[in-house]
């Protein structure tokens, strides 16, 4: 049913300028400027400012960097997309409301077919942008190769994108069932109203232990949260949007990788990193559409977006290589190499079903990948 061509088109323009300045032998600042332009946007103010600053005091044992930026998303085609399509003649989408299994065909069925649901962009919908602050202190240690940085990092997010039914049906009537505007079903807008906030502090080790041995340590503490999924996640309830306030879907609160290579006789060079992270949040529903928005997504009262918790990841890649040289020059040569992802088959579960009516609630459906050899042959002229 309908005529699913449309045709559109979608100009876009990025220009940067950028300056360095070194006010004293050191102290160094940074300057740049971006312009970002969309056709099918409402703005052509989005400038964004980038600032960076290193200083580095008594000798240069110390570095402090610092650096403020804004950072804006383009606007995607899938939203233009969308609202040409879903525009209720092109395509027609039909609710089936109480559906069974299998599912019969026939007028016997109540198919909201004449009732058109549509989708579109909200008037003055803006461009999402983040704006990013980090101040960082690099030392020196000893008079090796020896380097700990401290780092902290603080990242807002406005204007970010998600989607709401503007025609769900008003909390409080009979059954839930009276929608603002009869002519439709569902009017699910395309919006720029999210928001977000990360803070994450990052310590750095690089050294090198011994002769043949250079390591890399980093731990990160961080914290994301925001009210959005993304550009075609709906809210549970489209009229009160505080429950969506929670944990990032990519939210790991403590992260630790161990990288190190060791370069043993014969040419032998062993490589391997060590990922420890905390689990990832995963959404607690229902499985009812108890507010009749033909989605069943609905929480348990008093339950926020990803309350629920997965378990921690953890796994260790090793590789081994062996580089011969064909001319003294180097400029001929050949790598051969054996990679191992995940040495030692650690089940990391992930993708956790938090449906209350499933009888899978609490379980993972999928893991990440299990052990993987890969030999590999490079060569280089």
């Amino acid at each position: 049913m309908g005529d699913p061509v449309i045709s559109f088109a979608q100009h876009e323009t990025y220009a940067f300028v950028q300056d360095e300045i070194r006010l004293r032998p050191n102290v160094s600042l940074s300057l740049g400027l971006r312009h970002e332009w969309e056709s099918n946007g409402n703005s052509a103010r989005n400038f964004a400012p980038r600032l960076a600053l290193a200083y580095s005091p008594h000798g240069g044992q110390t570095v402090v960097r610092a650096g403020f930026g804004i950072f804006y998303e383009r606007q995607p085609e899938l939203m233009e997309q969308q609202s040409l399509l879903g525009d209720g003649v092109r395509i027609r989408r039909i609710v089936i409301p109480d559906p069974v299994y299998p599912m019969p065909l026939g007028p016997a069925v109540p198919v909201l077919s004449t009732t058109p649901s549509i989708e579109r962009m909200a008037a003055g919908i803006g461009f999402p942008y983040l704006m990013q602050s980090n101040i960082a202190l690099e030392r020196r240690l000893g008079s090796g190769q020896n380097y700990l940085t401290i780092e902290y990092l603080a990242v807002r997010g406005v204007h970010l994108y998600r989607m709401r039914n503007m025609n769900a049906p008003w909390p409080g009537t009979p059954g839930a069932t009276v929608r603002p505007n009869p002519n439709f079903v569902n009017i699910d807008q395309f919006e720029s109203s999210g928001t977000s906030r990360s803070n994450s502090l990052t310590l750095t080790l690089q050294t090198r232990a011994y002769k043949r041995l250079n390591l890399l340590t980093q731990y990160t503490l961080s914290r994301t949260m925001d009210d959005t999924e993304g550009l075609s996640s709906l809210p549970a309830n489209n009229y009160d949007l505080h429950p969506e306030w929670g944990r990032a879907d990519f939210d790991r609160r403590h992260q630790l990788n161990v990288v190190g290579t060791y370069t043993w006789l014969w040419g032998l060079r062993f490589g391997g990193i060590l990922s420890v992270h905390s689990g990832l949040p995963f959404n607690i529903t229902t499985g009812f559409d108890e507010n009749h928005d033909t989605v069943a997504n609905d929480r348990p009262s008093g339950v926020h977006r990803n309350t629920g918790r997965g378990p921690g990841f953890a796994e260790v890649d090793l590789r081994l290589s062996k580089i011969v040289r064909f001319e003294r020059q180097n400029a001929r040569q050949a790598e051969f190499a054996v990679d191992t992802f995940n040495l030692f088959n650690t089940v990391n579960f992930v993708n956790f079903v938090g449906t209350q009516t499933s009888p899978l609630y609490g379980r993972a459906n999928a893991a990440f990948a299990a052990r993987q050899v890969q030999l590999s042959l490079r060569f280089r002229f």
